[in-house]
């Protein structure tokens, strides 16, 4: 809950992702934010430009008839990895971004994985004062905390600053236990858009984590760089309600876990199974795993909880 000395403010939340290769996610981290966001005592707005036939127009449209004092600007991919029709997705978020300036003056803050991997290149090619890097559930609020009135915000953990010809980034705080925040905003973000369907053209999946981290040291992987090598696992019953929402208040039928090692620790993962088992959801669900903690005992335990 916000302190008696932190005024409320509008934050518009716009999720820029609109790549459609493999799988389509729900856009959980700025979900997260979000939700950490209003529980802090600010009102928020969330728009998804996935299915924006003019993501520019609809960006306009929001900002006038919210008129945000903030705008969170999530960056999920700075290319699609292909080598041979290769694809750069900042020159539309630059739009985007261009687009709220157009509008607002008020600050536009850079996020998201893509973003964290290359924060002082995504500053300087959009034109933005600043960003968080990695979590931001605690970073991105104590930024507002700052920004409202109109206090210093260099110090801020996570913040990627332009200023003076240069970029600063600034190291992380500690990282967020995800259990200290509510789950991800999927009603503002609609999720029952990312149901995973056989006769869509794209696999939309709507998506959920139990635990943040990895502590591998994969050469082509840059979860650690986004989440960190400490694993943190959420309550296991928690995580378990929530999978059993997606089904019962959304509709959905089919969900991912985004977890880097869904089967590690393997004793957290068999108590997480036994928890969506006592659910009696009919949802089916799949997930990352390491060949290294594949045990028979776990493998049956993650198919009788609906792993496919």
């Amino acid at each position: 809950m916000p302190g008696k000395d932190v005024q409320r403010m509008k934050v518009l939340f716009i999720s820029d992702n609109r790549c459609r290769d493999n799988l389509v996610p729900f856009p959980l981290g700025i979900a997260c934010v979000a939700s950490a966001t209003a529980q802090a005592g600010h009102e928020i707005s969330c728009l998804d430009l996935m299915f924006s036939r003019d993501p520019a127009a609809d960006t306009v449209e929001r900002i006038r008839a919210f008129r945000p004092d903030c705008v969170g600007l999530s960056l999920r991919n700075i290319d699609n990895q292909d080598k041979y029709a290769g694809e750069f997705y900042p020159p539309a978020a630059r739009e985007i971004a261009d687009a709220v300036r157009s509008e607002t003056s008020a600050p536009v803050v850079l996020g998201g994985a893509g973003f964290t991997i290359f924060p002082a290149e995504c500053l300087e090619y959009m034109d933005v004062e600043m960003g968080i890097v990695g979590e931001g559930e605690r970073s991105f609020v104590a930024l507002l905390e700052r920004l409202e009135p109109g206090a210093a915000v260099d110090d801020t953990p996570g913040l990627a600053l332009r200023r003076d010809g240069g970029v600063r980034v600034n190291p992380p705080g500690p990282h967020a236990w995800p259990g200290l925040f509510p789950p991800p905003e999927r009603r503002l973000f609609d999720v029952t858009r990312y149901d995973w369907k056989p006769d869509n053209d794209h696999p939309f999946v709507a998506n959920l984590q139990s635990r943040r981290g990895c502590h591998l040291r994969c050469i082509y992987c840059s979860s650690p760089t986004v989440e960190g090598r400490v694993i943190r696992v959420r309550e296991a019953g928690a995580v378990a309600d929530e999978l059993a929402s997606l089904q019962w208040d959304f509709g959905i039928g089919t969900a991912a876990f985004v977890d880097s090692l869904f089967n590690y620790p393997a004793q957290y993962t068999r108590e997480l199974c036994r928890e969506i088992v006592a659910r009696k959801v009919s949802l089916r669900w799949i997930a990352n795993l390491n060949p290294l903690y594949c045990d028979p005992a776990t493998m049956e335990m993650m198919r009788e909880a609906g792993c496919v």
